[in-house]
């Protein structure tokens, strides 16, 4: 046996923080999601019990916007615009607010939509989808309502008309509790309202009529603010049939002697003539036509669709309707990345100029800035923006980064530029774009560059505003100079006035030392009275500046004389965490927001060096942080929780402390590069243990290891199977994991996917770009799909020849981006050598792993088949795989030989020729065999593939050595291991479960068995693997072991004594006990242990932190009225220690009160006589006021200081309860 040692070094670093409240871990810290339910479910639903609620609310209002002057001439005010996008990648698993990873559809076209539908909902998952809190607060921000979705699919995609029934059913008082819901719903998380799109087949002109009834109920009842749009599908019969127009089919769910919707989205199949009438329809019922929008579906081409644009904006006349936008967030979904994502994004919005004045009229796509008015939320003061797009790869807080991973929360998106872009130059403008680089508050800023000269002075036309001007209001920039040698920005702020909002005036931003953030503030009193209607900025220069860049990280309009107080301290911070490994944590934060309440709430982790380190944000009360790192082996960690106005001022923290569990000793683990590998191939072990780990040790028996390349690279010269065992060791203890290789000559080089670009067939596919050949093309945005009847799918890979197979991994649908949901739910692996007889090596039911993984003892096949009973956990019937990957090794030609001619001739020849040492046997024992020895062995290995249907040497030389096991007259010798090797408690005691290893040699035969006996011989039970003793006992442990000869060995004996359970502690204090204060109480603690005994004379008793002697008394009239904690410690002889944590309350009473007046009277606290009776006779008539006035004048003098305030306390007390 060989011991390698390797060590980890890790600082120490030590905690020293304050806090408000201090929380321990549960159980329900977990990542919160947006809501998504059938119709069931939704009457159901209560904000009180769903537990994700709170942190699903929007915490911005919707903020007004203002049309103002328009820069293309093409638009007008009258038609608007309703975008219907999918703001997240799915239905289920959207985080309500963020997550740690920079990828979103962060939009930034807010300038166009009029309201924006959160296009959601599928039959597997759920049909009524509200928007995620950033979304609805990144919409708000912008003055844009934003929609939840109900969704009634079509029955071809799962729909079903029972969730229509549902949704209809309607009380004898004539409600409709599903109304009422979505009216509770969008209520509480503080979204706009529902767009309704019933498409689901089966339904009658009953069903069209109580739907009216509903929808008629649901204007009724909802607050003015929430609208209701409709979806051109469902007609008054109750069939589907889309209309594409505003008609006496619909018309109903539209208007109806009263409002029935307050718009209508029309499907894409109208035409013009079809608007036109739409258009008078809708007048004829009283209604606006631009209440009607007129769809486009952009979702598969986006801006390389051709919609019919003049029947809806007819040239030189006004908008027929207004219009609709069906997933305008293919720019997201189709982008390669974020450069691709905004260059989709402008041309989508913009047009191909990328100018909003400059659209393209005329061409198939001009741009939507050419029909649609941008309109601007900026029309009050304070305005800020740091331009952050509401993601990042940091964030940095007043420049300073204090977060230095991704992240992303549409929250925080600030109001981005209005024309993205106008720049203007004689040459070569200046290049503005938002950059990810650099930040001054969030995770970006804008950034304008280029080479900068006396012919190319550059105009960027930014804002649109209409702010008031006061004698008092300043601009603020905040700007940094690419190159440090520069001192003038060269920049200046431009303003251009409602009365001319073409004409700019443009203000020095000064000069400013390069490479540093510089804050500036210009007064604008000279422009008192004015409304600010634009905003932009100037660069100019009279020398060439190659390579000019200025990233502004804040640009401002405040009033200084209307700043209100910083933003007020939030209170009642709470928290819930739970811990990975106990060097991880996540925390669900909650807090009340003080009156006023802040614009923002930033949640920040205070690190042991006293800096500190930026976890997220919110506008709500409700804040969930994800992978908190212990930062070494801190034993606190303080989350401050910080008030942010809206000039970005921070105000004074609330704080909560995170207590971590003791330091975990380790988990130890690691990969083997190969679990097959031949004699004399090298195999890699690559130490996976927890970042708990401080020193690993690797036991390799067998094998020589060779260090050099940074990590144990092992060679076994024979052939067997061998255990390799790595112990991973801390401070806090040690762990140990073992790993099986199997040395056969058998396989030929290493482990490899098998099945890479091989040649694949399948049940059916759901496209040609989803054909069975992209599961097996190691490429995670390609997949196999099968949808065609109802299943079984499958998929078939033929490997080209017979190989060596031991692993599978499976990429499900969340791999590639989709629902976990939509991961393969009940699936067999299957192997066969003709494609036409298949056995089962892997069957799993009940999967929801986004990948899983399949190991198999070494199998021999050409053809593998992935077999799908049910593709999904609901009811979606497509079969989604992204990649399958089939690991194994080729096989060496003398043993493929063998396995493809198994005959007893063939085998006599084989083992006599010269081919025979290619099989690496020993053939000693063999040679022993007479003629019909060898026969009779020879028909043994050919009759049947031993080793799972595979041929190793180590399977031939076992029927060959059985052969002779007659010769065979010793019996083997058998050794037992324990793991740890010796008690890891006292007194001879283990105190953790117990491993026990059985190893037995037989020098001739070979062994056959190893048994163990833990009933002192009364059974045996046949040894396969180690033992773990996890109970509590003192285990006498008999052994043997028989050869394949029938020789059995006597027996042999160990004692193992576990004791792993720590003594029970009880005290004659409860939890919950309630006690007035005027009580003196004894606490009794009991400690009992059955393993090793208790030992109860070292218990340590604390009351509230504080050294309690056994059996000592408690005044508690000397504790603070409220909580305290009772903590009881006590081990036994093993070493175990138990705990117990005790919450008790104190509280004061009239009765508590007149208690302890005459308890002070007696001991002396209060030394006059008639001044007890005069209290007495005042707590008998409820005269509290009197009371205090009366303690408070003695206080000091007839009453001690100490009696004085206790009295005092609970009376106070006293009165806050009345």
């Amino acid at each position: 046996m060989r011991l390698y040692l390797l060590r980890r070094f890790f600082a120490l670093a030590a905690v020293m923080a304050a806090s408000c409240m201090i929380w321990q871990a549960s159980a329900h810290a977990e990542q919160p999601y947006s809501s998504y339910w059938f119709p069931k479910d939704l009457l159901n639903w209560s904000p009180g019990t769903d537990k994700d609620a709170a942190f699903n609310k929007s915490g911005i209002p919707l903020t007004t916007r203002a049309a103002g002057f328009q820069v293309n001439p093409n638009v007008t005010l009258n038609p608007k615009l309703a975008a219907l996008s999918s703001m997240a990648d799915h239905t289920s698993g959207t985080p309500s607010q963020g997550s740690d990873q920079f990828d979103t559809y962060a939009f930034q076209y807010w300038q166009y939509p009029d309201v924006l539908v959160d296009w959601a909902g599928s039959s597997g998952e759920g049909i009524i989808v509200p928007p995620s809190a950033d979304a609805t607060d990144a919409a708000h921000k912008n003055g844009v309502p934003i929609l939840g979705t109900i969704f009634y699919p079509p029955t071809a995609y799962g729909g079903k008309i029972d969730w229509v029934n549902d949704s209809l059913v309607q009380n004898p008082d004539g409600s409709f509790p599903f109304a009422d819901k979505l009216i509770e719903v969008a209520d509480y998380y503080g979204f706009d309202g529902w767009f309704i799109n019933q498409e689901t087949a089966g339904g009658n002109s009953a069903t069209a009529t109580k739907m009216q009834q509903m929808l008629k109920y649901l204007q009724a009842k909802k607050p003015a603010s929430m609208k209701i749009m409709w979806y051109d599908a469902m007609v008054s019969s109750g069939s589907v049939s889309w209309q594409g127009a505003l008609n006496a089919s619909n018309k109903m769910f539209f208007q109806d002697n009263g409002t029935v919707s307050d718009s209508m989205f029309l499907d894409f199949r109208w035409s013009g003539s079809t608007l036109s009438a739409s258009n008078a329809t809708a007048a004829s019922l009283g209604r606006n036509p631009y209440d009607l929008y007129a769809g486009i579906d952009v979702e598969a081409n986006g801006y390389n669709s051709a919609p019919r644009w003049s029947s809806v904006f007819p040239s030189g006349g006004q908008a027929v309707t207004s219009l609709g936008l069906y997933r305008p967030d293919w720019a997201y979904k189709s982008s390669t990345g974020q450069a691709d994502f905004y260059a989709r994004e402008n041309r989508f919005w913009v047009g191909p100029n990328g100018d909003p004045r400059r659209t393209a009229p005329g061409t198939s796509w001009p741009g939507i800035a050419n029909y649609i008015a941008d309109k601007t939320p900026v029309t009050s003061l304070p305005f800020v923006t740091n331009f952050n797009a509401g993601q990042g790869h940091q964030f940095a807080v007043n420049g300073e980064v204090l977060r230095s991973a991704d992240w992303n929360n549409r929250s925080l998106q600030d109001v981005m530029p209005t024309w993205r872009w106008i720049a203007d130059s004689a040459g070569t403008a200046l290049k503005p774009d938002i950059d990810f680089a650099t930040a001054y508050y969030g995770g970006s800023s804008l950034k304008v560059s280029g080479d900068l000269g006396p012919a190319n002075a550059t105009q960027i036309k930014l804002y649109k505003t209409d702010l008031p001007v006061g004698a008092d209001t300043q601009l603020g920039l905040t700007f940094k100079l690419a190159d440090p040698s520069l001192a003038a920005s060269h920049m200046k702020v431009g303003l251009a006035f409602a009365d001319d909002p073409n004409a700019f005036v443009y203000l020095e931003a000064g000069d400013a030392p390069g490479g540093a953030w510089t804050a500036k503030s210009i007064p604008l009193g000279a422009y008192a009275g004015k409304r600010i209607a634009a905003i932009g900025l100037s660069f100019a220069s009279d020398t060439a500046i190659n390579g000019y860049a200025v990233n502004i990280g804040r640009l401002s309009v405040s009033d200084e004389a209307g700043q209100p107080a910083p933003a007020l301290q939030p209170s009642a911070p709470a928290m819930e965490n739970e811990f990975t490994g106990g060097v991880t944590a996540d925390a669900r934060l909650t807090w009340t927001k003080p009156a006023p309440a802040a614009a923002l709430y930033e949640v920040y982790r205070l690190k042991p060096d006293g800096t500190r380190e930026f976890l997220g944000a919110t506008p709500n009360d409700a804040y969930y942080v994800s992978q908190i790192k212990r930062i070494g082996k801190e034993a606190q960690t303080t989350l401050q929780i910080v008030g942010v106005d809206s000039d970005f001022r921070h105000g004074e923290p609330a704080t909560v402390t995170l207590n971590w569990p003791a330091y975990p000793k380790p988990a130890a683990d690691f990969a083997v590069s190969q679990r097959y590998a031949a004699p004399g191939q090298p195999i890699d072990l690559i130490d996976e243990s927890s970042e708990t780990t401080e020193s690993v040790s690797w036991d390799v028996p067998g094998g020589r290891v060779d260090n050099s390349s940074g990590h144990p690279v092992v060679t076994y010269d024979q052939e067997g199977t061998y255990t390799i065992t790595l112990t991973a060791s801390n401070s806090s203890g040690e762990d140990a994991h073992a790993e099986q290789v199997h040395v056969t000559w058998a396989v030929s080089g290493g482990q490899s996917n098998l099945a890479l670009n091989k040649t694949a067939t399948a049940s059916s596919t759901c496209a040609a770009a989803e054909a069975a050949k992209y599961a097996f093309d190691g490429n995670l945005k390609t997949k196999w799909c099968a949808n065609a009847g109802s299943g079984p799918h499958w998929v078939v890979n033929d490997l080209g020849a017979d190989y060596a197979i031991t692993d599978f991994a499976l990429s499900h649908a969340e791999l590639g981006g989709e629902a976990v949901s939509m991961n393969t739910y009940d699936y067999k692996i299957q192997l066969s050598d003709d494609k036409a007889t298949w056995r089962d090596v892997v069957d799993i039911r009940g999967n929801t792993k986004g990948r899983t993984e399949h190991t198999i003892d070494l199998s021999e096949a050409r053809y593998v088949r992935l077999w799908v009973m049910k593709p999904a956990s609901t009811t979606d019937n497509a079969a989604r795989i992204y990649e399958f990957e089939i690991d194994g090794y080729a096989v060496n030609p003398a043993f493929l030989s063998l396995n493809q001619a198994a005959t007893a001739e063939n085998v006599l020849n084989l083992l006599g020729s010269p081919a025979a040492p290619g099989l690496h046997l020993d053939l000693s024992k063999w040679n022993l065999l007479s003629g019909d020895g060898k026969l009779a062995v020879a028909q043994a290995i050919a009759s049947g593939k031993p080793a799972a249907g595979y041929f190793s040497s180590a399977a031939i030389q076992q029927a060959i050595d059985q052969a002779v096991a007659g010769l065979d007259k010793t019996a083997p010798v058998t050794t037992l291991t324990a793991l740890p090797s010796e008690p890891d408690g006292q007194n001879g005691w283990y105190v953790h479960p117990v491993e026990l290893r059985l190893t037995a040699s037989d020098e001739l035969s070979g062994v056959a068995t190893t048994a163990y006996s833990v009933d002192g011989g009364a059974s045996w039970l046949t040894y396969s693997g180690p033992i773990t003793l996890g109970e509590d006992a003192a285990a006498r442990i008999l052994y043997r072991s028989t050869d394949a000869a029938g020789n059995v060995e006597a027996a042999r004996e160990s004692l193992i004594r576990l004791d792993a359970t720590a003594p029970a502690i009880t005290a004659s204090v409860h939890d919950g006990d309630v006690f007035t204060d005027d009580q003196i109480i004894m606490p009794q603690i009991a400690v009992t242990d059955t393993g090793s005994g208790a030992d109860a004379d070292n218990a340590i008793i604390t009351l509230d932190g504080v050294r309690l002697q056994p059996g000592a008394a408690v005044d508690l009239s000397g504790l603070t009225l409220g909580t305290h904690v009772l903590a009881v410690e006590a081990g036994d002889r093993a070493g175990n220690a138990g705990t117990l944590t005790v919450r008790f309350r104190t509280t004061a009473s009239l009765d508590s009160l007149h208690a302890l007046v005459e308890r002070f009277r007696a001991n002396g606290a209060i030394d006059n006589g008639g001044i007890a009776n005069s209290l007495l006779l005042k707590l008998e008539n409820g005269s509290l006021d009197s009371f205090v006035n009366e303690v408070s004048a003695q206080k000091g003098k007839h009453i001690s200081e100490e009696a004085a305030a206790c009295l005092l306390r609970d009376a106070a007390f006293l009165a806050r309860q009345q």
